[in-house]
This record gives structure tokens, C-alpha cells and sequence, in this order.
């Protein structure tokens, strides 16, 4: 009894043990088939969104490179060459698309193959790549088309031209992507433009100018899914969020569902746990497991959500009978079961150690696809079993192992490689230093294709190769590599020669069994060096096709494992090809940004010149003032303390800034006659009219000698007679003496003058010629309304006559943003003679003192109404400030202190003291440098102008350094600058009250 107790006991305890084991058992085999789904789902979504994001790189650094109106064909066939490298590299992409809004279109088309496509393009045989160029409409009839078929090696085979009515804006994609502001991905749906179905990402240009597009072809996609690995009997599928079926795949015993099929119309049979993932949608990019069972049998489902777009769900699906899973499982379990039983008395330690065994092994096997799932490629598990089923799961297991460490190794290895690339692009396209640029290109290229040196040439204007830069620190050779032989004949025997003169990369494997080219000068470097070059790479840097502005050459690719030297492989050539062709568009814009820069320089410096020119009394002003704002500007820039420490100009930019804005500042007076600028005489217009009063006074003179003699004649007292004519000739002198010096404009006229003046001009003379005759059609106008003289007619010496007053145009008024605060005179011109003559203080009327005035008005409208770039928007401000002062007297906005900037301030200093200093101004004498400092400090005395920058401006030495270049070495006096630095004094003396005439024509 007892011995049967205790094989009860035992019976029992084995048969629980047995019981927990089954149990156990059975779990982790489920947990092991569902972590394998997991997998595969989670690869499938890794490959979908990995080629998604590739597409979208693409797109964004085409958005971004190709921004702005383009260069045309230029653009064309830049963005073409690396839009057909990246073709080569992703063979899942279909094409690349860019739809200008102008009506341009440019697109890149991989064929791989597909002779559907090839034939419906009119493709020649071996044609690899297509091109396409639709230009803007024109006035009447089609659009202009372009195809282009190249071979693998981007070789052209065949060119066909025509006319075409395709628009690209008819494409919904290109509408859609154009109004919004991130990348559109579509669903499963017809490409407009060869109509084959997949996915499209667009994104809209930077500057909004067009829409960029990717396509990602529908048999590309289902080709990566079918080439996916999967369990027997397994399928899996990508559905869109429409329910159509993108792309599917299918293990051994198992049929993949077709493509392009709506989920729920084939949801039957083997695929009839596709209406339960229908209902199912799991929501989020984890894949969820679940065993359902669907018409009557246990089906194992996985599945993951992607949303590429707000609101619209792509699902990747996997799917399997349960039975086919977990059968071998199962049957091992049974086994293992029936082994027990029928062992159960003698064999239980056997069964314990047997399951302990089983469970480990299946422990670890879950353990290193739980590491896996998490991309952990660490060391294997050793699973060693005698059961058949155990062995076949591990060798599987394993085999699954290496292909997702393999793919996932390959995937990160391109993916960073594309990266690189990408951010070399935008990197170049963001560069705006041409050194910098450069080096951008050559380190770029170095990092993107591993190998261990690099040389950049550039082509010259003498059809020459000069070596710009390399990446070893020995120096660059100053000799230069001429294109063509002293015979004429093009020097092909050079590598980098023949990749410019041939527009196409050279590869070299083996630099010693080369036989093509003359390589004895790298042969030479070896030997004198030790270094050792195996394989090379030339690469044109060609933005538009024909022309070649330089050469990359690379030398010894690196194997990344062992850093031995070997060739250059196909997908670093593809690789450097699109960075060359990246690069040359760089280069090139940059290039064209410079010409332009210089032209624009070019342009200022003529209108200022042609400002110059225009008056001989003015002639170098706007050549003088900037070359001193520029040389007082940079001593402010090294200012370390005070009001001044803070003002720099940190970039080239803010300095061109600054230099175009003083060689405009007086671009206004293009404007402005010359005779008012040039007026040196209060009655000179294009001439002094004081000889018409000199005239006049000649015919007073001659009537009183006629008086004399009439009275002669008559008999009348001679002696009285001549001593009357004698007294009048002595008046007429000292009036007209009188009236020269009031023309002079040198002293200035009290009312006593004016009063003399007006005496003077009563006197009268008698006109006996008709004042119309011979007049022009504009001085005819003038005495419109004005009643004619019988005559003869009785003249005063001097008068204000009607037709002395040009009225002003009804001009439109200036637009009140502008700010201006100046007061405009009733007329244009007031010629009237005493209105001249009885000016108190210089030569201008105000009506002229208005219009001189007035070019800084017109500078400044003139330079507002320019669509100045970013970085010259303050150039009408550096221009137009010149003649406001501190006080806020200034003209012409009155502008205070507080508005004016450093830069303003600085062009005041410079316009004023040129003025005073120039020799070539009819209107004043030359002033030597002592009397030019000490009106200047009278500016500084009345708050006029910048303290500081006065200051500076003499402690400097640059008021001196300035005088010793342009004033006659007698003017150029000493000055004792000790008199006039600190601070200003309360009142202002005489020099400051008589400075204000040399502010007015400067």
C-alpha cells in the first residue's frame, strides 16, 4: 500500500509536473511566434517609412536648393543629373518632378526595365533614364517638350523635341502641395504624368515658385515586399488609407494578395482575416499581435498604423493560420507529452531536466528577439537540443538574425550616406564665402565617399585647370594645367583634363596598370613621398551642360573595416556624382552672386561719377565723401569705449552696405540744374544776367551824353551842360558798382541796401524793341496774360517782371510715409531781378535754396523706390540722412537725435567736411584744414553734429590723413585739435553762426 501511495504520490507529481510543463510550454511558443510577427510587421514598417522619408529628403533639398526664378536650361540639366543619381542609388523611386508656376517642367524618370514604360515614352533600346523639359507657354501654340533617354551610365542614347499641351498645374498633387506649407504624401493613386500608380510626396518651393515631387512606383513597392523575408504560410500587405492593397508579400505555402485589390472585396478564403484587420485598425506605429479566430480557424494577425499625412492611417498587416505557426510546436509538445506518459514512472527527472532544457532554450530564443526587436545585434544564444523541431527553430531563428542584421546594417550605412549628402547640399546652398564654399565641396566629398584625399581645380578664363584646393596639408602647385597642347590639340591625357574637356567622371581602380591616361606625375609623388595611390575618382563640376567650371578629384577610397585602400565603388561614383552636381550649382550661383555684386558696384560708382561729371564744381564730391565716411567708420569700429564702443559692422555685407549708401548720397541731384548748384552770382542763370544790367546802364550813359549834346546844339550853357553829364556818369558808376557787389552775394544786405537797390532800379530807360520777338515756345508761355508795351516802351533799370516768376507743376504730392518736413516755395524759380539782388545772404533765392534742398528728397525716393536686397535695406538710409542734425533742424525729415544712427551720423561729419575742404566749388574759396576744422567744430558747438565722432574724427588722424591726399600741401596748415575735443560749450561763437552756407550745397 505504501509503495502504491507513493507511486500515486509520484504519479501525481509527475503527472502535474508534466501538466506545468505542457502548459508552459504551449505559452512560450505562442509568445516566440508572436514576437517573429512583431518582427515582421515591424520591418515592413521600417521599409515603408524608410522610403517615404528618403523621398521626402529628396523633395525638401530640392525645395530648398532650386528656390528663386533658375537659370533655365542650366537648372534643367543640374537638377536632372542629380535627380539620375539618385535614381541609381534609390531604385524604389520612380521619378522626380519640379512644376515651376510659370508653366516650366522639368522631370527625371528610372525605366529599370519596364518595357510598358519604356515603349509608351518612345524609349530606344538600352535606355535606363528618361528626362523631360516642358518650358513656359508661349504666346501662341504649345509648349516647347524636350526627352532625353540615357543609358545606366548616364550616357545619352537618343533626344527627341516637339511641342506639347501638358501642364503640370492640371496635376491635383502639384495644387494640393502648392497650398500647403509641409510635404503631401498621397495614397495609392495614377501618376499624372506616366500614368502608372503608387505614391507621391510633394512639397512646395521655398520661395512658393513651383512644387517638387517624388514618385514612388506601386510595382517598385510590392517588388520590396514580395523580396521581404517571411515565415511559411505567412502573408503580408500595405494597405493605404483608402483600404487598397499598396504592396504584398507571401512565405513559402502561402499566395500573396494582389496589389492594387481593395482589402475587404478579397477578404475570403486564405485572406479572410483581412476583414478582421479592417475592423480591427490598430492605431499607431507598435505593432499589435492577436490570435482570432476566423471562419472556424485560429488566425495569428499583427498589424501597425503609419500616418504620413494628418488623419489618414496606412496599416501594415501580416497574417497566418495559426496551425502553420505553431504546428511544429504543437507536435513537439504532444511528443513530448506522449514521451512523458508513457515514461512517466521511471523517466520523471529525465521529463524535468528535458522541459528545464526546452524552456531554457526557448527563454533565450525569446530574450534575443526581444534584443533584436530593439535592434541589439549583440552575441548570439547557443540553443542546443536533441528534439528536431528545437534545432530547426534555432537555425531559423538564426537565420532571421543575420538577414535583419545584415538589412539593418545596409539601411542605416545609406541612409547616413544620403543624409550626408542631403546636408552637404544645403550646407553648399547656404554658403555664401567662396573660400568657405570650397572647402564645404572638398571636405564633403571626402567624408561622403571615404577616401583618404581630395584636389579641386577650378577652370580659369586662360582654358587652364589651377589647382584651388586639396585636403593634404603639403602646398598647392602654383603651375597651372593647360586644356589644350601647344599643337591646339586638347590634352586628354591628363585625368582631370579629360573629365573638364569631356564633361564625365573618370574612375581609375589601379593607378599602376592604368593605361589610358599619364599618371607618372601621381607615380612620381609615391617615390618621393611613400604614399601610395591605388584608386582615383574625376569628377566635372559642370552646372550647365557644356560648360565646366571645375574638377574634383578623389584618391584611395577606404575600405571602413580594414582602412586599406581599394576602389572607388558604384555607389560612391553615384554618390559623388550628386554631390558634384550639387556642388557645381553652388559654385555657380555663387559665381553669378558675385558678378552681380560687382556690376551692381560697378553701376553705383558710374551714377556717382556721372553725378560728378555733370558739374565741374563738383566734380570727385561723391568719390571724396565715401572714401572718408568709409575711413572715419573704421576707426569707430575700433572704438574699445564710450558713446562708440558698441557701433561695429560685423559681416563684408554691412560694410557694402555702408559704401553703396555714401557713393548714393547725392544721386538726387541728377535732378538738379546745374546753374542752381553751380550759381556763383545772384542773377546768373546759364548765364549772368548782370551783363544785360551792365547794358542797360550803357544806354543811361550814352542818354546823358546825348543830353549833353542836345544842349550843345541848342546853345545852351556848355560848362553847365558838361559838368550835369560829368555828375550823372559818376553816379551811374557808383550805382552800377553797387549793383555788381549785391550780385557778387559777398556782403550781407541790410534793409538799408535793398532800400538803395530798389532806388536804383527805379531810374528808367526807354526800350524800343518789341520784348517778344524771337522768344521761345517756354518764355512765350510765361507772358501769357501779360498785355504787351506800345512802344517805345518805358523800362525801370531793374525789375521784378511777371515773366521772371516759373510757376511750379502740379506735381503729385509725396506720399506722407515718406515723412518729409520741408516748406515748399509758391514758384518754381523767381528770376524777378531785385528779388535776386535783394537776397540777404549768399546767392540763393529761397526758391532755388529749395529746389538744391530738394535732392536729398529725390535721393531718398529715389532709393525707396529700389527693391533693395535684405542685406542693403539701410542703403537709403545711410544716403538720405546726411543733411539732418541732431537737433532735429535738420532736412529733410527734421529727424532728433534718437533717429539717427552711428552710420547717419558718420556720413554728416564726411559730406560736411569735404565741402568745406574742396577747391572746386564756385562759390566759396578754398578753406585751408584749420579754417575747415574750425567751421566744423562750430557744427559740434551747436549740437549739429555727432560730438564723439568729431572727436574721433580729429584724434584719429583722419581729418589729416584725408587732407594730405586731396588739399594743395599750402592749405594743409597745423591745427591744435587740443582746442576743439571735449565737451561743447553752452554758447556758440561767429565761425558756428557763418557755417551754416557750406551745409546747403554739399
Amino acid at each position: 500500500m505504501l509503495c502504491a501511495a507513493l507511486i500515486v504520490i509520484t504519479l501525481a507529481v509527475t503527472a502535474a509536473l508534466v501538466r506545468i510543463t505542457f502548459v508552459k510550454f504551449e505559452a512560450m511558443s505562442m509568445q516566440s511566434g508572436q514576437l517573429v510577427f512583431t518582427q515582421q510587421v515591424q520591418r515592413s514598417s521600417d521599409l515603408v517609412t524608410g522610403l517615404v522619408d528618403h523621398a521626402r529628403g529628396h523633395v525638401d533639398a530640392v525645395a530648398l536648393a532650386v528656390a528663386g526664378p533658375g537659370a533655365g536650361e542650366e537648372q534643367a540639366a543640374a537638377l536632372h543629373r542629380q535627380w539620375i543619381a539618385a535614381l541609381a542609388v534609390e531604385r524604389s523611386i520612380q521619378s522626380f518632378q519640379l512644376t515651376r508656376t510659370d508653366g516650366r517642367f522639368y522631370q527625371a524618370v528610372a525605366l529599370r526595365g519596364n518595357t510598358a514604360l519604356a515603349q509608351a515614352l518612345g524609349a530606344p533600346e538600352g535606355a535606363r533614364f528618361a528626362t523631360r523639359t516642358v518650358q513656359a507657354p508661349a504666346v501662341a501654340g504649345g509648349r516647347p517638350e524636350t526627352w532625353r533617354f540615357l543609358d545606366a551610365a548616364g550616357n545619352l542614347l537618343a533626344e527627341r523635341h516637339g511641342s506639347t499641351g501638358f501642364d503640370g498645374w492640371q496635376d491635383h498633387v502639384s495644387t494640393a502641395a502648392a497650398a500647403r506649407a509641409d510635404a503631401l504624401v498621397t495614397k495609392i493613386e495614377p501618376f499624372f504624368t506616366t500614368r502608372g500608380t503608387g505614391i507621391t510626396v510633394a512639397r512646395r518651393l521655398a520661395d512658393g515658385s513651383g512644387v517638387a515631387a517624388a514618385q514612388i512606383g506601386q510595382a517598385d513597392l510590392d517588388a520590396l515586399f514580395a523580396g521581404l523575408s517571411y515565415a511559411p504560410h505567412t502573408v503580408g500587405a500595405l494597405i493605404d488609407p483608402s483600404g487598397r492593397i499598396a504592396a504584398a508579400g507571401a512565405g513559402a505555402g502561402a499566395s500573396a494578395p494582389a496589389a492594387g485589390a481593395h482589402a475587404p472585396a478579397v477578404a475570403s478564403g486564405a485572406h479572410g482575416a483581412l476583414l478582421d484587420l479592417e475592423r480591427w485598425r490598430a492605431a499607431g506605429p507598435t505593432p499589435e499581435v492577436r490570435v482570432e479566430n476566423v471562419a472556424g480557424e485560429a488566425q495569428v494577425m499583427a498589424q501597425s498604423s503609419l500616418e504620413f499625412m494628418p488623419g489618414e492611417r496606412w496599416r501594415v498587416v501580416a497574417y497566418a493560420p495559426a496551425a502553420q505557426i505553431f504546428g511544429f510546436m504543437f507536435a513537439a509538445r504532444d511528443r513530448l507529452a506522449l514521451l512523458a506518459l508513457l515514461v512517466l514512472a521511471t523517466a520523471l527527472f529525465t521529463s524535468l531536466v528535458v522541459a528545464k532544457r526546452a524552456v531554457g532554450a526557448l527563454k533565450a530564443l525569446t530574450q534575443d528577439a526581444l534584443r533584436i526587436s530593439s535592434l541589439d545585434f549583440g552575441p548570439a544564444p547557443r540553443v542546443r537540443s536533441r528534439l528536431q523541431e528545437f534545432s530547426t527553430l534555432a537555425d531559423a531563428h538564426e537565420v532571421m538574425r543575420e538577414s535583419l542584421r545584415a538589412g539593418t546594417q545596409d539601411l542605416h550605412s545609406s541612409r547616413r550616406r544620403l543624409e550626408e549628402l542631403i546636408e552637404a547640399g544645403l550646407s553648399m546652398s547656404r554658403e555664401r564665402n567662396m573660400m568657405d564654399l570650397l572647402h564645404q565641396i572638398l571636405w564633403g566629398a571626402k567624408r561622403l565617399t571615404r577616401c583618404d584625399a581630395a584636389t579641386l581645380f577650378i577652370v580659369t578664363e586662360n582654358r587652364t585647370l589651377r589647382f584651388a584646393l586639396r585636403t593634404r596639408d603639403d602646398p598647392l602647385p602654383s603651375n597651372e594645367i593647360p586644356l589644350d597642347g601647344a599643337d591646339g590639340r586638347e590634352n586628354l591625357h591628363f585625368v582631370s583634363v579629360y573629365a573638364a574637356l569631356r564633361n564625365q567622371p573618370v574612375v581609375i581602380e589601379d593607378v599602376y596598370t592604368e593605361t589610358r591616361f599619364d599618371l607618372s606625375g601621381t607615380r612620381s609623388f609615391d617615390e618621393r613621398t611613400g604614399y601610395r595611390t591605388v584608386s582615383m575618382l574625376a569628377l566635372p563640376l559642370a552646372p550647365r551642360e557644356g560648360e565646366v567650371i571645375g574638377v574634383l578629384q578623389l584618391m584611395n577610397a577606404l575600405d571602413p573595416i580594414t582602412g586599406k585602400a581599394v576602389p572607388f565603388s558604384a555607389e560612391d561614383v553615384q554618390l559623388a556624382m550628386a554631390l558634384a552636381a550639387q556642388a557645381a550649382v553652388s559654385l555657380d550661383n555663387h559665381q553669378l552672386v558675385q558678378a552681380q555684386a560687382g556690376m551692381v558696384d560697378s553701376m553705383v560708382q558710374l551714377l556717382a561719377g556721372a553725378i560728378d561729371a555733370k558739374s565741374p564744381y563738383t566734380g570727385g564730391h561723391c568719390a571724396r565723401v565715401p572714401e572718408l565716411a568709409v575711413m572715419l567708420a573704421e576707426e569707430a569700429t575700433r572704438v574699445q569705449e564710450g558713446p562708440l564702443a558698441a557701433f561695429r559692422f560685423e559681416t563684408p555685407d554691412q560694410w557694402r552696405e555702408f559704401r553703396i549708401g555714401a557713393w548714393l548720397h547725392d544721386c538726387g541731384k541728377i535732378t538738379t540744374p546745374e546753374y542752381v548748384v553751380d550759381k556763383a552770382t545772384k542773377l546768373e542763370t546759364l548765364y549772368d544776367r548782370i551783363h544785360e544790367i551792365r547794358t542797360r546802364f550803357e544806354v543811361l550813359w550814352r542818354d546823358a551824353e546825348i543830353d549833353h549834346l542836345k544842349s550843345c546844339l541848342i546853345g545852351g550853357d556848355m560848362a553847365a551842360s558838361r559838368a550835369q553829364r560829368d555828375e550823372r556818369h559818376a553816379q551811374l558808376q557808383e550805382d552800377f558798382a553797387f549793383v555788381a557787389r549785391c550780385n557778387v552775394g559777398a556782403e550781407s544786405m541790410d534793409p538799408a541796401h535793398v532800400t538803395r537797390l530798389h532806388s536804383i532800379g527805379s531810374q528808367i530807360w526807354w526800350r524800343h524793341f518789341d520784348d517778344r520777338a524771337g522768344l521761345s515756345h517756354e518764355m512765350m508761355a510765361l507772358l501769357e496774360g501779360v498785355a504787351a508795351s506800345p512802344l517805345p516802351a518805358m523800362e525801370q533799370l531793374l525789375q521784378d517782371k511777371p515773366q521772371h516768376i516759373v510757376p511750379r507743376p502740379a506735381t503729385p504730392v509725396a506720399d506722407p510715409a515718406h515723412g518729409f518736413k520741408m516748406d515748399i516755395p509758391e514758384h518754381l524759380y523767381n528770376r524777378g531781378e531785385l528779388h535776386n539782388l535783394a537776397v540777404r545772404s549768399g546767392t540763393l533765392t529761397p526758391e532755388e535754396r529749395y529746389k538744391i534742398q530738394e535732392h536729398i528728397t529725390q535721393t531718398i525716393l529715389m532709393l525707396e523706390s529700389m527693391q533693395f536686397p535684405k542685406n542693403l535695406r539701410r542703403v537709403p538710409e545711410y544716403a538720405g540722412t546726411h543733411h539732418e542734425t541732431l537737433k532735429g533742424n535738420g532736412y529733410p525729415r527734421q529727424l532728433t537725435a534718437e533717429q539717427l544712427s552711428v552710420p547717419a551720423r558718420i556720413m554728416a561729419v564726411a559730406d560736411i567736411f569735404e565741402a568745406l575742404t574742396a577747391a572746386d566749388r564756385p562759390y566759396k574759396k578754398s578753406k585751408s584744414l584749420s579754417e575747415a576744422v574750425q567751421i566744423l567744430w562750430g557744427f559740434k558747438r551747436r549740437g549739429h553734429i555727432d560730438a564723439d565722432i568729431f572727436d574721433l574724427f580729429l584724434t584719429s588722424g583722419v581729418y589729416l590723413r584725408f587732407a594730405r591726399k586731396y588739399l594743395s600741401p599750402e592749405l594743409v596748415d597745423h591745427v591744435d585739435i587740443s582746442r576743439f575735443l571735449g565737451p561743447v560749450p553752452a554758447t556758440a561763437g561767429a565761425d558756428a553762426r557763418s557755417a551754416d552756407g557750406h551745409r546747403l550745397k554739399t
